[in-house]
């Protein structure tokens, strides 16, 4: 994932090693039926404790809702149904 923040410093290789794991989980969640609240909470949790890298989970937030829109209906990104 490229981000470009002018002044901002880069991603240490543990945090993009972390960045990647967050990735493939909360991909794998949407495709389960979607991240729940808890999941939410946690998202917002580490984004509280790490916020060198909130703009990037941001970021790839908004990149699975792109990947999600294209792969068809009835596969979202959040369950507010629990």
């Amino acid at each position: 994932m490229e981000i470009n923040r002018p002044g901002a410093s880069a991603l240490t290789p543990e945090q993009q090693s972390a960045l990647e794991r967050a990735r493939a989980e909360i991909h794998g969640r949407a495709l389960q039926g979607g991240l729940t609240s808890d999941d939410v909470q946690r998202i917002v949790a580490a984004m509280k404790a790490h916020p060198e890298v909130s703009h990037e989970v941001i970021q790839l937030l908004m990149e699975e809702v792109a990947t999600l829109q294209g792969a068809g209906p009835g596969i979202r990104l959040l369950n507010l149904d629990d």
